[in-house]
């Protein structure tokens, strides 16, 4: 079974809500500049049952123009994400490690992790190639929730084959971070993953259709052929989306289904 977080989430809290979507994953990177509103947590936590948290690394690294940031932006960004996680912590799934390794070096975040275990919480680790098989080796062993990205270029089917079976060899769950790839979900048994891809409809004007146990994603011009209906090449974007949204749901329904 697998469950999906929808990400993206905070501009689309109702439409979420409306199709009867329970699983979201909100980025801290979007997030921290409402968490200040009085009405933050009815707006944004209340309304869901499953709540993933991803720190922003990426999107901090990548903010700001690519402008590069120093180690004492990042400890104190750590500091804030420390309290908000402390505040909200009851109401989450889980949440993601600060990953700016690559901004600051490996160190600083092991230590960030040995405070988070300090004060008996315990981040969902997150694991990228060019940290090396060893790497992956060590964190399969210490954590049992592994994430691991699905951005960027040479991650074949048999790579993520290889981390799947690592992670199950030592009963480590398995997250997806940003997996928009059908066919990832349809081949490797992720334990949970987070995803944007229902939301494309709103950005290129795609189609998603649930059918057999799978999801299918056509152009405007495929979809209307397909069920012999020029109305669907002329949506709005808004409803593209909620039509994408409903299909999502019906494929995050059937993935945590006990197939067997």
């Amino acid at each position: 079974m697998t469950r999906i977080y929808f990400a993206g989430a905070k501009k689309f809290v109702k439409e979420l809500q409306d199709v009867g979507v329970d699983s979201v994953l909100y980025n801290y990177y979007y997030l921290k500049n409402k968490i200040g509103n009085e009405d933050f947590k009815e707006t944004f936590i209340s309304p869901f049952k499953h709540i993933l948290i991803d720190s922003g690394g990426y999107t901090f690294r990548k903010g700001g123009g690519g402008k590069v940031k120093s180690k004492e932006f990042y400890e104190d960004l750590h500091k804030e994400y420390i309290n908000f996680i402390c505040k909200y912590n009851d109401d989450l799934d889980g949440f993601f490690e600060l990953d700016v390794d690559d901004a600051i070096g490996q160190e600083p975040v092991d230590n960030w992790y040995e405070q988070w275990r300090d004060i008996g919480l315990s981040p969902i680790r997150v694991w990228h190639k060019k940290q090396g098989v060893n790497r992956l080796n060590e964190l399969v062993e210490q954590v049992d929730f592994l994430g691991v990205t699905s951005r960027g270029k040479n991650k074949p089917l048999s790579w993520f084959k290889m981390i799947e079976k690592k992670t199950k060899e030592n009963n480590c769950n398995l997250h997806g971070l940003g997996v928009t790839s059908v066919k990832l979900l349809d081949k490797i048994d992720f334990d949970t993953v987070d995803s944007t891809a229902w939301n494309a409809g709103g950005r290129y004007g795609v189609f998603y259709y649930f059918d057999k146990g799978t999801i299918k994603l056509f152009d405007k011009n495929k979809f209307s052929e397909k069920f012999k209906n020029k109305a669907f090449r002329k949506l709005p974007r808004e409803e593209i989306t909620k039509w994408n949204l409903i299909q999502w749901k019906k494929y995050s329904d059937y993935l945590q289904e006990d197939k067997i």
